[in-house]
């Protein structure tokens, strides 16, 4: 039975870390809307090779999502995962989730001063916290299992 829960387990992180490893690399995360009877000024943030910022943070999150990914595939094709690989990716999808937290609080107050006329937050966002926070919770109570 806890063999079954645990796979169940990690099917759920396969599914969430690998769609918000897409939408993060995909999507924008934020962007704003600026508009003046002179001109008409749109601005995102999210993933791009022209940015060596973005480029790092973003592409960092993808990679550690990607890898979340790896390791619940290895967990269910019942191949041998080395030692803390779960433990390690419990933790990375914890950081993505604090990550794009902060990346939104920082916005949003980036926002408030600079007071666009428009301004939201986009798919990446979204992907970071709901997919991060579920890879991670899905490690969690698989971490837990095993214990049990």
């Amino acid at each position: 039975m806890a063999k079954k829960i645990q796979s169940n387990l990690f099917v759920g992180s396969i599914i969430s870390s690998l769609i918000a490893a897409m939408l993060l690399l995909l999507e924008d995360f934020a962007g704003w809307y600026n508009y003046s009877s002179y001109a008409e000024i749109w601005g995102w943030v999210g993933f791009s090779l022209n940015r060596p910022v973005s480029l790092l943070v973003f592409g960092a999150a993808a990679v550690i999502l990607f890898f979340c990914t790896y390791v619940s595939y290895l967990k269910l094709s019942s191949k041998p995962v080395p030692v803390g690989w779960v433990k390690k990716a419990f933790y990375g999808s914890a950081g993505v989730t604090a990550l794009s937290v902060i990346g939104g609080v920082y916005f949003i107050v980036d926002m408030m001063i600079t007071d666009p006329t428009d301004w939201w937050l986009g798919p990446a966002f979204y992907a970071g916290i709901i997919g991060g926070g579920l890879t991670a919770l899905f490690f969690h109570l698989a971490l837990n299992e095993t214990k049990r």
